[in-house]
Formats: C-alpha cells, sequence, structure tokens
C-alpha cells in the first residue's frame, strides 16, 4: 500500500509537470519619464535630453534606438509611424540619439542621450515633435519572435512665428448618468500651429458639501486636431446623487490663459434597469390614478340617476 501512495504521489507530481508546460520567460521593458517638457527652440542652438530604460523582464535584451516622428491617431493616442508629412514634424531631422548600453541584462538600465540640433535658418514657427522608439525581439508566446516598443515624445516649439488659434468648442456634464464612472466630457480644437494645453478639474461632493473626488489633469492639444477629453471617478457608486464642479482652463505653452469654462450640476447616476424600473412603476401608478378617478367619477354619476 505505502508503495502505491508513491506511486500515485509521482505519477500526479508527473502530470502537473506535463499539464503546466515550460515556464517562459517574460521580454518586458519600461522607461522613465515617458516624455519631454516643451523646448524652446533657438536658430543655431542645441538641446540636449535623456531618459532611462529598465529591463524588467528575465531575459537579455538587445535593443535598438531609431528616431521618428510623431502625431496622434483618430482616438488622440500618440503614434510614431502613420504621420503625415508636416512642418511640425521636421525636428525628427535634427535629432541624434544613442543609448549607453544596447544590451540590458535582467535587472539592467540604461540612459539614451539625445541632442537637438535647431538649424541656424529656416526654423519653422510654432511646435515640433518627434519620437524616439527603444525596441527589442521577443516571443509572442507562441514561439514567434515578434518587435516590441517603447516610445518617447519629444515636445519643442519656436514662439517666433507662432500663431494661437484654441477654440473650446463644448464641456458637458450629463444630470443623469447611468453607469460608472460618474464622468464630464470636453470638445477642445487646435486651429493653430502650436500646441496648448486643456487641463481639467473634476470636483466631486455630496449635497451636504462634503468633497468625494477631485481630480486635475493636464492635456496637449496638437496644431489642427480635435481633442475629446474625458474625465471620470473610478471609484463612484453604482446609485447616488452628488454635486460636481467641472473646470476646463485652455492654457497656452507660455502660460497665458486662452479661454476658461466652469459648469456645475447635480448629477445623479443609477443603473439603467433601475432607472427603466421607476419608470413603469411610475407609469404604473398613473394608470392606477387614472382608472380609479374615472371609476369614482362613474359611481358620482350612476348616483345622480
Amino acid at each position: 500500500m505505502k508503495k502505491l501512495g508513491i506511486l500515485a504521489t509521482a505519477l500526479a507530481l508527473i502530470a502537473t509537470i506535463i499539464l503546466a508546460g515550460p515556464v517562459s520567460a517574460r521580454s518586458q521593458m519600461t522607461m522613465s519619464p515617458g516624455s519631454s517638457e516643451h523646448a524652446l527652440l533657438q536658430a543655431g542652438s542645441t538641446q540636449t535630453g535623456s531618459f532611462t530604460v529598465y529591463n524588467t523582464g528575465d531575459t537579455t535584451l538587445d535593443i535598438t534606438v531609431r528616431t521618428t516622428d510623431l502625431c496622434v491617431n483618430e482616438a488622440y493616442n500618440f503614434t510614431f509611424e502613420g504621420c503625415t508629412v508636416a512642418t511640425s514634424t521636421t525636428m525628427r531631422q535634427w535629432i541624434t540619439a544613442t543609448a549607453e548600453e544596447t544590451t540590458l541584462a535582467p535587472g539592467a538600465q540604461t540612459r539614451v542621450n539625445y541632442s537637438i540640433n535647431v538649424p541656424a535658418t529656416g526654423l519653422p514657427g510654432g511646435s515640433q515633435h518627434a519620437g524616439i522608439t527603444v525596441s527589442f525581439m521577443g516571443d509572442d508566446g507562441d514561439g514567434l519572435a515578434m518587435e516590441y516598443r517603447l516610445g518617447y515624445r519629444m515636445f519643442a516649439f519656436n514662439p517666433v512665428g507662432a500663431r494661437i488659434d484654441a477654440d473650446l468648442i463644448s464641456t458637458r456634464v450629463d444630470r443623469l448618468q447611468f453607469q460608472r464612472p460618474l464622468s464630464a466630457r470636453a470638445n477642445v480644437r487646435n486651429n493653430g500651429n502650436i500646441d496648448f494645453f486643456a487641463k481639467t478639474t473634476m470636483t466631486v461632493s455630496s449635497l451636504s458639501g462634503r468633497e468625494v473626488h477631485s481630480e486635475e489633469r493636464n492635456h496637449v492639444v496638437m496644431p489642427e486636431t480635435t481633442r475629446t477629453i474625458e474625465s471620470g471617478w473610478e471609484g463612484s457608486p453604482h446609485l447616488g446623487i452628488f454635486r460636481v464642479r467641472y473646470e476646463v482652463v485652455l492654457e497656452a505653452i507660455e502660460g497665458q490663459l486662452l479661454e476658461t469654462r466652469t459648469i456645475e450640476r447635480v448629477v445623479i447616476i443609477m443603473p439603467l434597469f433601475l432607472f427603466v424600473l421607476i419608470l413603469v412603476i411610475l407609469a404604473a401608478l398613473v394608470v392606477f390614478l387614472v382608472m380609479r378617478i374615472r371609476k369614482s367619477s362613474e359611481l358620482k354619476n350612476a348616483r345622480r340617476f
């Protein structure tokens, strides 16, 4: 019996190993910071900067550093490819970037240094955008090699010839919201040739005035783009009544106030099924009252005769 128990234990262990399969190593990388501040461009000058790349996986990485364009897609996510040729993307031609180490052991890090050699003549006015990607080859989980990339976003501007044209198209806080998170929204359009910032502040309080949530965010709006900005209270309950104050401030890179708008609302958040149930109950109550009034009226008329 003892031998049978040992045999059963061994078979169970072998089965567990077979079902679990081989443990695959993770190939993973992060960077900090993810973007630059808006650098002031001066003709003939050289701007320098750096960021750090970390190997946070279990395998050694051979990394490749490239300079790229920078733009946004339809969902306003930053992308480093597929950008249309524009004067605001010529900065890529002025950038050189190198990593101090191109092979990173697990847990190691390297600094990527870059320089922007601004041309002495013909410097376009307004914003400039570019990117630096750091890539490595890794396993996609099915045994196939796949390229993974991280992108560093670079922003710069030349105030000479800059044209600011900011349009706060709309701000919205719905009084009745059927799902979490409790949210607010703004639509902003940049018709100029230089970036500006859309700063949003959403403050949520109880009806008694006690603050339960507050968030501030700063969003860059690039030239010739429209950006939809969402603000939300992720921890909001499924049911409640709150006071919401939503403020949107448009501000130039150098700090000038361009436009501001503030909305204050009493907001009810509840599940859609509960709202429908309330409507059904109210409709039934109205029908009941109408029928009762009609029946009462019929009884009165019958008594007269």
